[in-house]
């Protein structure tokens, strides 16, 4: 599912990226290419954490410790 961002979004995306990075300095198209995918990601991944803790809070998935990595896998709540 493709999702387009407004221009706040955008605004929000670049000035994230800089954070940290106030010497960064790159082409529109790099910019676009990897300053402004690198934050959605970002801010893909907190939306679905939070999605994820949620469904879990509400017992509607469990989470499940992970074999080796000392991570954890989710699935659907068992009644």
């Amino acid at each position: 599912m493709e999702r387009f961002l407004d221009e706040r979004d955008l605004e929000r995306a670049v000035l994230s990226y800089l954070v940290g990075r106030a010497q960064a300095m790159d082409t529109f198209k790099n910019i676009a290419r990897w300053w402004v995918r690198q934050q959605v990601i970002r801010f893909d991944l907190e939306a679905l954490d939070a999605v994820l803790y949620r469904l879990t809070a509400q017992g509607v998935i469990e989470q499940l410790p992970a074999a080796g990595d000392g991570g954890c896998m989710y699935r659907l709540a068992m009644a």
